[in-house]
C-alpha cells in the first residue's frame, strides 16, 4: 500500500466537482497491490473507504481456515462504512484482487463534514450502507445454506466473469474457499463429467456458465 496523488480518473461521476474537491482535500488516496489487505476482520469500522478503481474480495477467517465467498467489491463500492458502523468490528477482511486498486479513505469526522455540506455525498453514504448490509446478509446466507461443492461452483462462475480461463490450482481454490483439496477435486470432477468445465495444468476453463448455474440450483 502506498499513498498516491489523485488523478482525473479517480473522480466518481456521481459527485459534483465541488463535492469531489472537498473529499480529496479531507481524505487520502492509497494504491494497493494484489493480496494487500484494505482492512482486517475484527478491525473497528471507523473510516469510510471508497473503492475508486480495481477490485477487492471479502474474506472471513473462521478458526484455522479463511473463506472467500466470491463476493467482489468493484469501483464505486464502499469497503468500510463509517458513521453508522463506528466502533463495530468488521465481520470480514477485504483483500485486493486487482493490481493498482485505488481507495479513498475518509475519517468519521470527514464523513460528517461532507454529509453536512453536500447532499450528493449524504445520498451516497445512505445507499452504500444499504448495499453493504445486503452483501453481508447474502454472504451469511451462502455460508448457512450452500454446500461446499456448490460454493466452489459459484466461485468459478464469478471468476469466469473476468475471464473464462481461471488461473488457479485445486489447492489454491481449496485454500480460498476454506475447504479441502478433496472437496474441490470432487466438485471439479463432477462439473467436468457434465462437460461444464475442463481442467488444464494450472488453470480451469469454464465451458458452460448456464449449465453450472443449473447445477448449483439442483
Amino acid at each position: 500500500m502506498r499513498k498516491v496523488d489523485p488523478i482525473a480518473e479517480d473522480k466518481p461521476s456521481r459527485f459534483s466537482d465541488e463535492t469531489w474537491a472537498d473529499m480529496v482535500s479531507l481524505g487520502e488516496i492509497h494504491s494497493y497491490a494484489i493480496g494487500d489487505r484494505v482492512h482486517e476482520q475484527g478491525e473497528l469500522d471507523q473510516r469510510l473507504m471508497l473503492l475508486l478503481s480495481g477490485q477487492a474480495c471479502l474474506l472471513r477467517h473462521d478458526g484455522e481456515s479463511e473463506n472467500s465467498y466470491g463476493v467482489y467489491m468493484k469501483s464505486g463500492d464502499v469497503l468500510s462504512g463509517s458513521t453508522v458502523h463506528i466502533n463495530v468490528p468488521k465481520f470480514f477482511s477485504t483483500e485486493v484482487t486487482e493490481a493498482n486498486t485505488r481507495v479513498l479513505t475518509l475519517t468519521d469526522a470527514d464523513v460528517r463534514k461532507l454529509c453536512m455540506a453536500h447532499e450528493d455525498f449524504l445520498r451516497f453514504i445512505l445507499e452504500g450502507l444499504s448495499i453493504q448490509l445486503y452483501t453481508s446478509l447474502e454472504v451469511l446466507r451462502r455460508e448457512r445454506e450452500m454446500p461446499a461443492e456448490k460454493r466452489i461452483a459459484l466461485r468459478l462462475l464469478e471468476l469466469a466473469e473476468q475471464h473464462p480461463d481461471i488461473k488457479s490450482t485445486q489447492a489454491e481454490l481449496g485454500n480460498r474457499m476454506g475447504t479441502s483439496r478433496i472437496t474441490v477435486s470432487k466438485c471439479l470432477s463432477e462439473l467436468e463429467k457434465q462437460k461444464l468445465i475442463r481442467r488444464h495444468y494450472g488453470y480451469i476453463s469454464v465451458l458452460d456458465p448456464d449449465g453450472i448455474r443449473a447445477w448449483i440450483e439442483e
